[in-house]
């Protein structure tokens, strides 16, 4: 469940002890592997039916679009430097970067 931003695992037989998801503001969902993807503007949140699979590190600065889900992978666009999307592609299975490169925090070393 989704409410103003933030998200919530929720097992309807015990709606009180609903789980508050570590992502905000969450600006989208979409279902994926059997579960869901959801997505902030710099981080993506993978929901098994049995409770989060993984939470990627930050992927971009601003502006996360999830272009394509597929078995293996997430193709996602993001802005690196304001005024420069860039695309990249994390692991189904972790999040992790396969393709592209990876963000950094500017003016850190």
């Amino acid at each position: 469940m989704v409410v103003n931003g933030s998200g919530y695992l929720v097992d309807p037989t015990d709606p009180q002890g609903a789980q508050r998801l570590g992502l905000w503001p969450i600006v989208d969902v979409r279902e994926a592997w059997d579960g869901l993807m959801l997505w902030s503007f710099d981080r993506l949140l993978a929901v098994s039916e049995v409770g989060v699979a993984w939470m990627s590190a930050k992927v971009c600065l601003d502006d996360l679009e999830v272009l394509e889900i597929t078995d293996d992978a997430v193709r996602c666009r993001g802005v690196f430097v304001p005024g420069d999307a860039s695309e990249f592609v994390l692991s189904a299975d972790d999040g992790s970067l396969v393709a592209g490169s990876a963000y950094r925090e500017p003016f850190r070393r």
